[in-house]
This record gives structure tokens, sequence and C-alpha cells, in this order.
């Protein structure tokens, strides 16, 4: 082989190598470059936290604990929900401020929400906001969670509002 030969063929080995190299990179999962979310976390009811995760970084779900006294239900703008002895009517979301989940904020934000509130007493309206207990005669209401999470620059539709209740005995 002459010098030439072999220069030709090493420059051919180096090429697939490199090729070689190049392809697995691109095609190796632990080099996707993915989505990075912020750091926050959301407490949960039942103490514990979660993070944001997945392609859309929202917060993952809390652990749903229930007991006789205690229970969650999910519902959906006028929607009506009804569990011991008492019915939530989501009717309208009065102010959304969350943190976008594509944003880094110094405040998580909350959503307030008017709702219909029926019990033994009768009917009121209230004005639930998430994390902050309200209580009927007998009864603990707590605006546990709101889905989707915001993103910047994205108004949520009304339609695709799901709000998380627990209801517990007083």
């Amino acid at each position: 082989m002459t010098g030439k030969q072999k220069i030709i063929t090493a420059l051919v080995f180096g090429l697939i190598a490199t090729a070689s190299a190049f392809y697995y990179y691109l095609n190796n999962p632990g080099n996707d470059v993915g989505v990075a979310c912020t750091q926050e976390a959301k407490q949960c009811p039942d103490g514990s936290y979660v993070g944001r995760t997945g392609p859309n970084c929202e917060f993952a779900a809390c652990p749903v604990t229930t007991n006789s006294d205690k229970i969650i239900l999910r519902a959906k703008l006028n929607q009506t929900v009804e569990r011991l002895g008492l019915s939530v009517t989501p009717l309208q979301v009065l102010e959304d401020s969350r943190c976008p989940v594509d944003v880094q904020c110094i405040w998580a934000g909350r959503v307030r929400l008017k709702a219909e509130i029926l019990s033994g007493a009768g009917t009121s309206e209230m004005i639930l906001e998430t994390g902050t207990p309200v209580t009927s005669e007998t009864k603990t209401i707590l605006l546990k969670d709101v889905s989707p999470s915001p993103k910047a620059g994205k108004k949520i539709s009304p339609e695709n509002y799901e709000f998380v209740f627990e209801i517990s005995k007083r």
C-alpha cells in the first residue's frame, strides 16, 4: 500500500468514525435538550410538596387522600358537584394571577372563584381562593387546585378550567 493509499484509507475510517459518533449522539435519549422547568414547588393539602414536571412544566398531581370526613371533588365552570350534603357550582373565575409555568416568579399567584354553595341552610354565593378554606355551618370548603397551569401570553379559555375542591366536616 502506498503512502497516498494509507492517507485515503485513514481519512475514510476517520469520516466513518465521526459520522458514527455523531449519529449515536443524536439518537441517544440522554442527550435530549428538552425543557428546563423552574424549581418552584407547590404545597399539597396533605403537607407534601410537588414540583413541575413534563414537557409543559405543570405541577405534578398532589397525592389524593380521602376518608369519611374529607373528600375531593372536581368540577368545571357551571358544573355542580355534591357530597356530604353540600353542593358546589363554580360560576366565574374572578382572578387568575398564578405564575405561568414558563416564567420564574417571586409569587405563586392565586385563583379567586365565585361559586354557588347549596347546603341544608340554603343557597349562597361565596368567593373561594386557592389555599384558603371557607366554612359553611357544618363543612369546610377548600379550593385545593386549579388546572390547567397558565403559560405566558396565553389566556385560559373558561371551558378549560377544572377546579379541585376539598370538602371536610367541621
